[in-house]
């Protein structure tokens, strides 16, 4: 079977309790150096998964925060792939969020406010909210 590119989770596929073993990183330098694209894929915020792997330039792209942002570590540039303007309407509407650069997280109660936000009238809106249980640590409160 022959393959151009390998798509990766971080937390438990390539990582184990946040952290990449020294064997993992070494596969990933022989897959670049075959010739094949590298695509990290992380819910993880960007600034978080920067504190915990020091290795994103293996990577051809990473796609971080549960595709709602693009990262390339080679140029360093990022590319949201939601409005900026959906957090706004949270504020407005009143639900506490947690948010990374793109991604929003609900903290309890409001999780089950997430249908009227879906609608807000913002492209991408919808890409770019996840509900979740907890209290929102992985992202920063706003």
């Amino acid at each position: 079977m022959r393959f151009r590119a390998i798509a990766c989770d971080y937390d438990g596929t390539l990582a184990d309790d946040g952290r990449v073993v020294p064997e993992t990183v070494d596969v990933l330098r022989r897959g670049r150096t075959s010739g094949r694209k590298l695509i990290l894929i992380t819910g993880r915020a960007l600034y978080d998964l920067r504190t915990v792997f020091s290795e994103l330039s293996l990577f051809d792209l990473v796609v971080a925060e549960n595709g709602a942002l693009l990262f390339d570590p080679v140029l360093g540039s990022e590319e949201p792939l939601c409005a900026a303007s959906f957090l706004r309407r949270l504020r407005e509407r009143g639900v506490p969020f947690a948010v990374g650069k793109r991604v929003v997280a609900t903290i309890r109660p409001h999780e089950d406010r997430h249908p009227a936000a879906r609608q807000a009238d913002e492209p991408g809106a919808a890409r770019c909210f996840q509900p979740r249980v907890g209290d929102g640590t992985s992202f920063r409160r706003r």
